[in-house]
């Protein structure tokens, strides 16, 4: 059985935000270092991997290690129900999900544990990754919106000189460029070029909102690796790449 205790509800609710665009249920797995869920969405062109480190609870205890299916949008909503000076607690065991809110009163919502199917997650550990760029989330953000009044998808391109992302339709496009002074990271071992789809970016994007900085891993017609990193919180995203002809 785990029972655990939250007094930051936001920093987990905007950590799950991103992840219930993307999976509406998943494993949790427990155990002694914290939470893990990984999972990928039904299409299988995405793929979270969020862990929550122990340290992040003022109160951790856990008998043994567990993994529990949740429905992770009924979890979200529920996280949302909470008051601003909330304490949260969160017990768990193999049949139920327990989120009790403690505060000017007590409130209990109780969750069922949930039979996820056994569809394997994409083998996300063995690709490679040799071209790493760190930089603010702003940027990005500004880039995709700026896509997405032109059309579905944009192009990542990335050199040993600059990080470019680009989008067009017919006689429209955009580009925004940024050079290698203003990234935080730039390792770059071969000239890279991929195309992704804006919808998936969009809600991937939300994870911003725990970190002000981005780090990405790319190639050329090839996944993408978009890392957010929080205090005691570790966010990975795998997109898969639209493949040009």
């Amino acid at each position: 059985m785990l029972e655990c205790e939250l007094k930051d509800i936001n920093l987990l609710r905007n950590a799950m935000e991103p992840v219930i665009e993307l999976i509406d249920e998943a494993p949790i797995k427990i155990s002694e270092d914290g939470l893990r869920i990984m999972a990928s969405d039904r299409a299988v062109v995405a793929v979270v991997n969020l862990f929550l480190d122990k340290k992040m609870f003022s109160k951790y205890q856990l008998d043994q290690p567990l993994e529990i299916g949740v429905n992770l949008v009924s979890f979200f909503q529920i996280l949302k129900r909470a008051a601003t000076d909330d304490k949260l607690v969160i017990k768990a065991d193999k049949e139920t999900l327990q989120l009790i809110f403690i505060g000017k009163s007590e409130r209990t919502f109780t969750l069922p544990i949930i039979n996820i199917s056994s569809e394997e997650t994409p083998p996300i550990d063995k690709l490679e990754f040799v071209n790493k760029v760190k930089l603010k989330s702003r940027i990005i953000i500004d880039a995709i919106n700026d896509a997405d009044l032109i059309t579905d998808s944009i192009v990542f391109s990335v050199t040993d000189k600059e990080l470019k992302m680009s989008s067009s339709r017919d006689t429209t496009s955009m580009q925004s460029i940024v050079p290698k002074s203003q990234l935080e990271k730039l390792d770059i071992k071969e000239p890279c070029r991929s195309r992704f789809s804006l919808d998936y970016l969009k809600k991937i994007i939300k994870a911003s909102k725990i970190s002000e900085d981005l780090e990405i891993a790319l190639g050329t017609d090839y996944p993408m690796k978009m890392i957010f990193d929080a205090k005691h919180v570790h966010m990975e995203f795998i997109l898969a790449p639209r493949v040009e002809e």
